[in-house]
């Protein structure tokens, strides 16, 4: 998501670029009527601004017109496993039920740990895929580039963190 001083200042959610986390779950919900939906997402700040990812997604999903009796959210946590944790106390024992984890596609081997390790029964569905079958030779730039790396090498500590820490 992005920034949430631009919703305090314009509101409107700032999707940015991993949109389809928020996205990809209104169309589910379309398409199966008797699907329900939980949304974790506290603020995962270092400086605060007062604005939780689940608020985005309350105010995404209102502006969808997504009936809100099929939507729980969880505004708590501030990292991958407090997102799991507290789903899974959220949900209790129905968090052994199948569920679907909508996550970024790069997010999803971290997530997929972390929920699983505190006993939920998830289906990975990834979405926000950064990369395609193949890369034009166009389409490189070194700020691009840096960007990338800069996910990869937070993926990459956030799971050796969570390892060492279990």
């Amino acid at each position: 998501m992005g920034h949430p001083d631009s919703y305090a200042a314009h509101g409107q959610v700032p999707l940015g670029e991993s949109a389809e986390r928020m996205t990809v779950p209104v169309g589910l919900l379309r398409q199966h009527p008797k699907l329900q939906l939980v949304f974790s997402g506290g603020e995962g700040r270092l400086l605060t601004t007062g604005v939780t990812e689940a608020a985005l997604a309350r105010a995404f999903y209102l502006e969808q017109g997504v009936d809100m009796s099929r939507v729980r959210l969880e505004s708590g946590s501030r990292t991958t496993r407090e997102n799991a944790r507290q789903v899974a106390q959220l949900l209790g024992a129905r968090c052994q039920a199948p569920w679907l984890l909508v996550t970024s596609a790069w997010h999803m081997p971290r997530a997929m740990s972390e929920f699983e390790a505190v006993g939920c029964n998830v289906t990975p569905y990834p979405v926000d895929f950064r990369t395609g079958e193949s890369t034009s030779w166009t389409e490189y730039s070194l700020a691009h580039s840096l960007l990338r790396w800069q996910t990869a090498l937070h993926e990459w500590l956030g799971w050796t963190m969570y390892r060492l820490t279990r």
